[in-house]
């Protein structure tokens, strides 16, 4: 709802509370992403996985944060740890960063994962930001639409997720957000 200073001090209480836990650790460094504070996130994230190297939040996290920043190589470790867990997915991002660098991953990861969800379920929010990530923002809001249908509760963070920011100008996003009751461009 872009009301950081709120939230700073309720995350920062939440640590104070209970310094080493992974889940708060990652919750911070999202709150650092939605203020733009990329390099504290950063180095959040990577403080969080010093104590739980496998913890996806941080990993998700540490791959926008470095996306945001245009360390390309940075984001592409970051996503390839965050889909350790996934052969296909992690194939993918190898094979499209060979054809076309950092973009091309991102869409052949997306389309991997696209046709995953005609048989199983996959998020589609995750979907969604690798399109955008690609640079398709048809894509991208297509499946913004599919995750607004379905319920996907990542869309809480629509507003200030970093993720999203090459849509935000797009009429299509900001009509999803007025569907959402969130915060708009001429909100601001």
């Amino acid at each position: 709802m872009r009301r950081p200073e709120e939230a700073r001090v309720q995350i920062e209480r939440a640590l104070e509370l209970d310094p080493l836990n992974s889940l708060f650790q990652g919750l911070y460094g999202l709150h650092l992403m939605w203020e733009r504070r990329y390099d504290d996130a950063i180095v959040q994230y990577r403080n969080a996985l010093r104590t739980a190297p496998n913890f996806r939040t941080a990993l998700w996290g540490l791959w926008h944060a470095s996306h945001a920043k245009r360390m390309y190589q940075e984001a592409l470790a970051a996503a390839k740890a965050r889909f350790a867990d996934d052969r296909e997915v992690e194939e993918a991002l190898a094979r499209g960063y060979a054809a076309g660098g950092y973009p091309e991953a991102m869409r052949l990861a997306a389309e991997t994962l696209a046709a995953r969800s005609r048989t199983t379920y996959v998020q589609p929010t995750v979907i969604a930001s690798l399109y955008a990530y690609a640079g398709d923002s048809d894509r991208a809001l297509e499946w913004l639409e599919k995750a607004h249908e379905e319920r996907d509760p990542i869309l809480v963070a629509l507003s200030v997720g970093t993720e999203w920011d090459s849509l935000r100008d797009d009429p299509r996003f900001q009509d999803l957000l007025r569907r959402m009751n969130l915060p708009r461009r001429n909100d601001e």
